[in-house]
C-alpha cells in the first residue's frame, strides 16, 4: 500500500511504514531516537538531515543520552525571517539539557545550538568524572 498525499512532502507516495523503519534504522545506528520538527515553516529534506546528522554527534559528548529533539521555529519580521531552534536533551540520571539559538540562517541557528548542547553534556560529563574522584 501506498500513501497518498494525506501525509504530503517527504512520505507522499512511500510505502506504509517506511518512515517507521527509516527511523528504527536510525535507532539501531545510533541508540537513541532523534525527533526533528519545524513549527510554522516546512522542514526540507535537506534541513531535517542537517539536523539530524548534527545531533546524532551529541553522544560522543556523554552516552547516557537517550532522546534528541530539535524544535526548529520561524519567527516573522516583516520581510526578514528569522529562525529559532530548541534542543532538548535528554539524558539518564538528570533532568533535560536545553539550549536555544536564533538567527536569520537555519543551518547556522542548528549548527550554534548544537554547539552549546555539546558544550553543556561535556560539563556534565566532567562534572560527573570530579565527583567520582573525590
Amino acid at each position: 500500500m501506498v500513501l497518498g498525499g494525506e501525509l504530503g512532502g517527504r512520505w507522499a507516495g512511500t510505502p506504509v511504514g517506511a518512515r517507521a523503519f527509516w527511523n528504527l534504522q536510525i535507532f539501531r545506528e545510533i541508540g537513541m531516537r532523534i525527533d526533528v520538527v519545524g513549527r510554522q515553516l516546512d522542514l526540507t529534506d535537506a534541513i531535517r538531515s542537517h539536523a539530524e546528522s548534527k545531533a546524532s554527534k551529541l553522544t560522543k559528548f556523554y552516552d547516557g543520552v537517550q532522546a534528541i529533539a530539535l524544535t526548529i521555529s520561524r519567527i516573522d519580521h516583516h520581510k526578514i525571517a528569522h529562525y529559532d531552534v530548541e534542543l532538548r536533551v535528554d539524558v539518564e540520571k538528570h533532568a533535560d539539557f536545553v539550549s536555544h539559538s536564533t538567527g536569520e540562517d537555519v543551518y547556522a541557528a542548528i549548527d550554534d545550538v548544537v554547539q552549546k548542547g555539546s558544550r553543556q553534556l561535556a560539563d556534565f560529563k566532567e562534572k560527573l568524572k570530579t565527583e567520582n574522584r573525590g
